[in-house]
């Protein structure tokens, strides 16, 4: 079902009297692009990949958001779903000023890959559902607690007294006064609206005004940038005003506060939330409808735990020891992992649609860059697994809840792309084990046959290019670190080596290296110049722009950097041949399977 702002006020009862009785929820979302980084990031801990989220991703937008609703039924034993598409848009608030329109940067290839998949676009922007997150909006009630104080003091201020007008505001002055001596002599007149003025033209107005006109049957209030003259009502009517004045702010506000209203009620509903491979889709939701993302890691897992205290992503369960009994292997996009969890040795759950059968999505028709059919699917897949590892209990079940043991070791633990590791919302994070990584650099343009023959003692490698001069080698087998330290670090001028003018060294030594240069250049450009000197700058080190190439097969045989359609595979399939282009590592799910690697 899509969800615009059209219909979001008058079927959000209906969603949250849902989400109350829920089982569990799955999640997805579309944005306007993935990261403006040009370069890749490099092998990433978990507080240096959220930095760059924070900094990067959030400067997209996010345009729509599926949410899927599961409720199993133990009578019937199928799974009822609700599936929503929410088309969210910050549409300006015009209650208070906020200080600045919100400015969002587009990705032409998540535009055009959104594009392809007949995305509605005029919905978003047309029809999005607007928002203000916990901050925002808790400026703005502020802000009118303030008018409303503002107000009450100004009706009781001074009446006015002779002030001294400027020559160049007399014109204006009298014209004014024109227009309010005629409201006052037309009794069937209501009010009179006078030009819009700043601030200190109305300061000067109001006191005048009062001061000729008085206040015992006047009243005058600000309307925007307008001064508004009408006939002063009674007491009684005054304090009915004013409650009536208050309720509609307090309705515009929940208006404008939108979708965070829902995201509210998942937070205090304290539901299961299924995502797959859900790091961007939850800072996203963070940022944007509850408040803006701490700069620490540790204030964002805090957070992030106390806004959604149950977690599981399902990029994480797929990897359960269990499944590889029978050989279950899962590609890493969603969209593939989805379709085989329909074969053997999976049983598929069943499946009832709360808005009809004529309103459920088809399993056999996969519904492309659509976040509502990601987050049903999300939902299906996460379902079915864990019924599937469910069979491995004693008893065997055939019905899991999200709350069952067998998934204790899988709650609350979100996957991180790109650095293979995982954040743990409840407790420390692994450490991020780089040890098998080696930095290596050559005085000529180095081949990757020269790199898969220096490095063949040691076995499969993978090479991730920084420049013709320069790469980062992954050994597959950990055990030769050692050997690789020895023989190449600390021998490497031994004479069964052709080639002696490289340098090798372990990733950790590097960066320390990287980031003693950085600092001594902060500090040299700190320094004072010397009078009648010219300062000397030097050009900033190598950019670590990367662009990979596969290779396979001791010969080094080269192939195009160009994945095709599907950019997401396994760490499994990459290991081919002596070596490979990169760590591996994930690209976000969605609308991202089909970025070009160099774009990433």
């Amino acid at each position: 079902m899509e969800v615009t702002r059209l219909n979001f006020e008058s079927v959000l009862p209906e969603i949250q009297s849902a989400i109350d009785t829920a089982t569990f929820l799955s999640i997805d979302t579309e944005f306007t692009g993935l990261s403006n980084e040009v370069e890749r990031p490099s092998f990433d801990n978990t507080a240096e990949r959220y930095e760059k989220i924070r900094a990067k991703s959030l400067e997209f937008l996010l345009v729509q958001l599926g949410l899927a609703i599961f409720t199993y039924d133990p009578e019937k034993k199928v799974y009822n779903h609700r599936t929503y598409s929410f088309y969210v848009f910050p549409k300006p608030c015009t209650i208070a000023r906020l200080g600045q329109d919100e400015w969002f940067k587009c990705q032409a290839t998540s535009m055009d890959i959104l594009g392809e998949g007949n995305f509605d676009f005029n919905k978003v922007f047309k029809q999005g559902i607007p928002y203000l997150n916990q901050y925002q909006s808790g400026y703005i009630r502020r802000y009118l607690e303030r008018r409303r104080e503002n107000r009450l003091r100004f009706e009781e201020a001074t009446v006015g007294y002779p002030i001294t007008i400027n020559d160049d505001l007399k014109d204006t002055v009298e014209e004014v006064e024109k227009q309010v001596e005629a409201f006052v002599a037309d009794p069937s007149a209501k009010n009179v609206t006078l030009p819009a003025f700043n601030s200190y033209v109305r300061r000067i107005l109001f006191l005048h005004l009062k001061h000729k006109f008085g206040v015992d049957n006047l009243l005058y209030e600000t309307l925007d940038r307008s001064i508004v003259v009408r006939r002063r009502p009674s007491p009684e009517d005054l304090v009915i005003e004013e409650e009536e004045r208050v309720n509609n702010e307090n309705i515009r506000l929940d208006l404008a506060t939108g979708f965070s209203k829902l995201i509210t009620h998942i937070s205090q509903s304290g539901k299961y939330i299924v995502g797959h491979n859900m790091l961007l889709d939850l800072c996203h939701i963070i940022h944007r409808f509850w408040n803006p993302l701490p700069e620490n890691y540790d204030d964002f897992k805090v957070l992030l735990h106390s806004v959604f205290p149950r977690i599981i992503d399902t990029k994480i369960l797929i990897k359960a020891p269990q499944l590889s009994i029978d050989g279950v292997k899962f590609p890493s996009y969603l969209k593939k992992t989805f379709l085989q969890i329909q074969k053997e040795p999976f049983k598929l759950i069943k499946l009832e649609c709360g808005f009809g059968e004529e309103q459920s999505y088809s399993l056999d028709v996969y519904k492309d860059h659509d976040a509502g059919y990601d987050a049903f699917a999300t939902g299906v897949l996460f379902q079915t697994v864990i019924n599937y590892l469910g069979t491995f209990k004693n008893p065997p079940a055939e019905h899991v809840e999200p709350y069952d043991d067998i998934l204790k070791n899988y709650t609350n633990f979100v996957y991180i792309m790109r650095v293979n590791s995982t954040i743990n919302l409840e407790g420390m994070d692994d450490p991020v084990d780089r040890s098998n990584v080696f930095y290596i650099s050559c005085q000529t343009k180095w081949t990757p046959p020269s790199i898969i023959k220096l490095f063949s003692p040691f076995g499969d490698i993978q090479i991730r290019w920084i420049n013709p001069y320069a790469a980062y080698v992954v050994l597959k087998d950990r055990s030769q670190v050692e050997n690789v330290k020895e023989v190449l670090i600390e021998k490497r001028d031994q004479s069964q080596y052709v080639n002696t003018n490289y340098r090798v060294m372990t990733y950790d030594n590097h960066v320390r290296l990287l980031k003693e240069r950085i600092q001594n250049r902060r500090t040299r450009f700190r320094r004072p110049f010397s009078v009648g000197r010219r300062p000397y700058y030097r050009s900033p080190p190598r950019s670590f722009n990367t662009y990979d190439q596969n290779y396979q097969g001791n010969e080094g045989h080269m192939e195009g950097g160009d994945q095709g359609n599907d950019l997401r595979y396994n760490q499994e399939e990459q290991w081919q041949g002596s070596a490979t282009n990169n760590i591996p590592e994930e690209q976000p799910e969605g609308q991202q399977e089909e970025l070009q690697e160099d774009l990433l």
